[in-house]
């Protein structure tokens, strides 16, 4: 594996943690009817009262204060770092937010899933140190934000930290370690930094991505993270415009961290988020077995 480039010197809008929701900045000033996505609307439209959504803040604006309030409610996570929150609000604080001048967009909290196939732990060779594959030189670490890894099935784990609510750090499904396998064996030397967002299901939200983007714009540069993996997919379409994993992908390649996700497919065609957004460098792969 060649040496991948220095990480940029600071962190996005890392001076702004001080604000409400701090954060960066994402675009162009939108209206009102842009700022809530079609998916937000047809969810409400369905008869549903509320919703789970992410709340995207506008960099050139103070948070009004229907915003500020919906930082401050229990349940609210806060990603100043990326300039969002997640959070459960009613239709009215929808409208309300949507005329919020710091308000960017609001989009739904969707479901994410694992691509590709956990090996069973019997068929799952257990790596060690040496590897095969050429030695990456210094203290490179990847970042995984999948299922989490057991360091007993894949060595290297220098850091682990859990983002699925009411779970810990381990591994329960298997796609982490297998992932954190192939890495050890592939570049041997390199760290491996977990960061679980994936259930035991193999399911997660993307709250919990975020959460996790948000712990490496903190703690990356300290633990010299130079690429993060995305090796999951929302399977739903819409514009990166309306897309949280694309904008989060953004703020981290801005932060000198390199962003790798699966080519997964789309229903509606195209690629599925993250690895759609331009910020990704997308990897995919095909075998004569059609997975």
């Amino acid at each position: 594996m060649p040496d991948l480039p220095n990480r940029a010197p600071a962190l996005v809008l890392a001076a702004l943690a001080a604000v409400v929701l701090g954060g960066a900045a994402l675009g162009a000033s939108r209206g009102p009817e842009d700022r809530v996505a079609t998916e937000v609307r047809a969810h409400l439209d369905a008869g549903r009262s509320e919703a789970h959504v992410i709340v995207r803040r506008a960099g050139d604006a103070r948070p009004g204060p229907v915003l500020a309030a919906i930082a401050g409610s229990p349940g609210t996570r806060l990603f100043p770092r990326l300039g969002m929150l997640a959070a459960t609000v009613t239709a009215g604080e929808i409208e309300r937010l949507a005329e919020e001048p710091g308000v960017e967009g609001i989009s739904l909290d969707h479901e994410l899933h694992a691509l590709g196939r956990a090996a069973a732990e019997n068929r799952l060779p257990r790596r060690d140190a040496r590897g095969s594959g050429p030695r990456v030189r210094g203290r490179a670490a990847v970042a995984l934000l999948d299922s989490g890894v057991d360091p007993k099935r894949a060595p290297g784990v220098s850091v682990s930290a859990g983002f699925v609510p009411g779970e810990d750090a381990d591994d329960a499904h298997g796609h982490g370690s297998t992932l954190a396998s192939l890495i050890a064996s592939e570049s041997p030397g390199t760290r491996i930094v977990s960061l679980k967002i994936l259930d035991a299901r193999g399911r997660g939200r993307v709250s919990s991505a975020l959460a996790a983007m948000e712990w490496l714009l903190e703690n990356g540069e300290r633990h010299d993270v130079r690429v993060a993996t995305l090796a999951f997919a929302r399977a739903d379409g819409g514009a990166c415009v309306d897309d949280p994993l694309c904008h989060g992908a953004g703020v981290l390649r801005g932060a000198g961290i390199l962003v790798v996700a699966a080519a997964s497919p789309a229903r509606a065609g195209g690629l599925a988020s993250p690895g759609r957004a331009s910020a990704v460098l997308a990897v995919g792969a095909a075998d004569d077995r059609g997975t």
